[in-house]
């Protein structure tokens, strides 16, 4: 089957896809009973882009929450709202940059022609929101926390078009960031959202003061949002991938295949061979490095993560055809 983008208008919640079909087309039908939709529709690598897929668009809107002290060390350039909008342009620029323009991979499974450089899909500033609360600066909470705060305490700052970023002081051990994210592709009614809190578990304030780990941490949650899960294993948290080979959505060239069943992630990877293990990820770990213990995968939680296969990159165009992705 060949499908040709004519126009694609997309925002968080909406979009408008004109597809042209051949002569050789599955039909016009993509009901889930359809025999198009089971041989075709449904299927991730059915999405996969190439240099003529038109992209799609992303609105993110900044939530700052801040001191209710202006002289607070803690506020993002304090009283500067001028040098906030800034910088978080230069973030999403980075942001684009590199979706643009991946990086192969660090633990190659497939043959690099078969490797995808720009991924389809961009970001935009959209509005920029400044608060003072102290009891909201220094929260942990998830998204759909924030954004139900927004909503009814904000009801003007809030927009279903667009995907809401909540940037907090909250400091966790153990996490950089939250977001809620789908699961299947189906489900057409969950909200969405990032929080990306003030420091991780490896390096204190690499969200906060390091543009580039900004960067790479935000692709990192909105990419939950559009249905990708981690290539490692989480200890705290969740939103691992599947590691079910049977699965729909098994990630064949990011795990490798092995005989029928679970994949272990109580595995030890060695360079080179460790096609089937969800991988080890921590920030500090350096995918380039003799012995690590960890990929560049942009969903493997390092500062390396540069990378994502062509399959990630199907589901997320997948998922943002079936549904608003919010």
């Amino acid at each position: 089957m060949k499908i040709s983008f004519i126009k694609v208008v997309f925002t968080f919640a909406s979009f408008l896809i004109l597809i042209h079909l051949n002569s050789e087309s599955y039909g016009q039908s993509c009901e889930e009973q359809s025999s198009a939709y089971q041989s075709f529709y449904k299927h991730q690598g059915s999405y996969i882009p190439d240099n003529t897929t038109a992209i799609k668009t992303i609105i993110l809107d900044f939530h700052i929450w801040q001191s209710e002290n202006p002289d607070s060390l803690d506020n993002w350039d304090p009283n500067n709202n001028v040098n906030h909008y800034d910088r978080l342009v230069e973030i999403v620029h980075k942001m684009n940059d590199r979706c643009e323009k991946l990086n192969p991979p660090s633990d190659p499974i497939l043959n690099p022609n078969d490797e995808i450089d720009d991924i389809r899909i961009r970001f935009e500033v959209g509005e920029f929101y400044d608060y003072q609360n102290n009891q909201r600066n220094v929260s942990t909470s998830g998204p759909i926390n924030f954004i139900n705060h927004v909503k009814f305490y904000h009801p003007n700052n809030y927009n279903r078009h667009h995907l809401p970023i909540h940037i907090t002081n909250g400091v966790s051990s153990t996490i950089a960031g939250l977001a809620a994210t789908h699961v299947g592709f189906k489900d057409l009614s969950k909200e969405l959202g990032v929080t990306t809190l003030k420091s991780g578990t490896d390096d204190p304030l690499i969200i906060m003061h390091y543009d580039d780990g900004f960067a790479k941490h935000l692709l990192h949650e909105v990419f939950h949002n559009i249905g990708l899960g981690h290539t490692y294993k989480t200890e705290i948290g969740g939103g691992d991938d599947t590691r079910t080979i049977s699965d729909l959505d098994f990630l064949t060239d990011v795990f490798g295949t092995v005989s029928p069943g679970l994949i272990e992630f109580n595995c030890s990877p060695v360079p080179n061979n460790n096609h089937v293990c969800p991988h080890d990820g921590f920030w500090g770990c350096v995918s380039d490095t003799l012995g690590n213990s960890c990929t560049n995968n942009i969903l493997g939680g390092t500062k390396s993560g540069s990378y994502l296969s062509p399959l990630q990159i199907g589901r997320m165009h997948r998922n943002m055809s079936f549904q608003s992705i919010r």
